[in-house]
């Protein structure tokens, strides 16, 4: 039997190319015989074969795919903080220059809680908030920074302001809310440090006051 098996399979000699099975058994096309013992033949076949090209494309891609999902939900969330941080500043400062005589601590820490609620749903208690009052002469020059208080604050330099606003400002007083929130991404695929955002506001009293200040 075994014999009968060898001598009815078709043979491939790199010598003497295709041979015809001896004896008896089913006989094919010497062409046909011939492409399936050509390598080249074997490669082009295998090119043609597509089955599993969809599997491998996205094993590939799927990757890069969760790469850029966790990247965006990051960022997203990162602007979103940023634009909330802008109106929390701008109503703070809105409501303290709004003020017809200087304020006290207390009520500045109401306006500083009326504002750390637009935080929501982030992590209010984490933003760190500060009002500084600075009185501009006639000429639109600064003066000395009549008080500042702060929520959470950790520290820093009051940052300046640029001369356009500081004319704008003459003759009045100016108060500038900065709001800052230390962001640390959930993922950290885009972004893999805390980030520092922060945004700042200022608004001029509306009054025409000699004095204005928040009271220590």
């Amino acid at each position: 039997m075994a014999d009968l098996l060898q001598h009815s399979r078709p043979q491939c000699r790199p010598d003497r190319g295709w041979q015809a099975p001896s004896g008896g058994g089913a006989r094919l096309q010497d062409g046909a015989h011939a492409m399936s013992c050509n390598p080249l033949f074997s490669l082009r076949r295998l090119l043609r074969n597509q089955a599993g090209i969809a599997a491998v494309e996205f094993a590939l891609i799927a990757p890069l795919m969760l790469l850029t999902y966790l990247g965006a939900t990051d960022l997203t969330q990162a602007i979103a903080i940023d634009r909330k941080l802008g109106q929390v500043a701008s109503t703070v400062s809105d409501l303290v220059a709004q003020e017809a005589a200087p304020i006290s601590q207390q009520k500045a820490q109401s306006y500083f809680n009326a504002g750390l609620a637009i935080m929501r749903p982030f992590d209010f208690d984490s933003t760190e908030l500060r009002v500084v009052v600075v009185p501009v002469n006639a000429a639109g020059a600064p003066g000395n920074v009549t008080h500042a208080t702060s929520s959470n604050w950790t520290g820093g330099a009051v940052a300046g302001l640029e001369d356009d606003v500081y004319n704008l400002a003459a003759g009045r007083y100016a108060v500038i809310a900065t709001a800052r929130y230390d962001y640390t991404p959930m993922f950290a695929t885009v972004f893999n440090a805390t980030m520092t955002l922060e945004q700042r506001s200022v608004h001029m009293v509306r009054r025409d006051l000699d004095t204005f200040s928040i009271i220590p």
